[in-house]
């Protein structure tokens, strides 16, 4: 995954998972299902790293966040590259966009965008 073609230009929110049914990981997918106005309007994208899938990029991917392979892990990435915050349980968009709402890029958007 390269990481740096979405900077300055995307957030990420990078879901990393043990495995594909991995209960956390399935939660956190149903709490993303019909987020797409909040995405969009976030300039957020998901990346889903799930440990048997693509195992380089996994790999890579896990090293760069330093998130262990056995973990379930979200990571928010800024517009700048820098993890902003990290969860370790299925988190709600509602409280992921607060948290973006709130950090002066974003709100430097909004006062643009209005």
């Amino acid at each position: 995954i390269d990481f740096d073609q979405y900077q300055w230009k995307q957030r990420l929110l990078v879901v990393f998972a043990p495995q594909g049914d991995d209960r956390a990981y399935l939660a956190q997918q149903r709490l993303i299902e019909g987020s797409a106005a909040l995405l969009t309007e976030r300039d957020l994208t998901v990346l889903h790293v799930v440990a048997t899938a693509n195992a380089g990029d996994a790999v890579a991917a896990r090293q760069r966040f330093q998130v262990a392979s056995s973990q379930f892990t979200l990571v928010l990435v800024g517009k700048d590259g820098s993890v902003k915050q990290q969860w370790h349980q299925p988190t709600a968009l509602s409280e992921i966009a607060v948290l973006i709402d709130g950090m002066p890029m974003r709100q430097q958007e909004q006062r643009q965008r209005a």
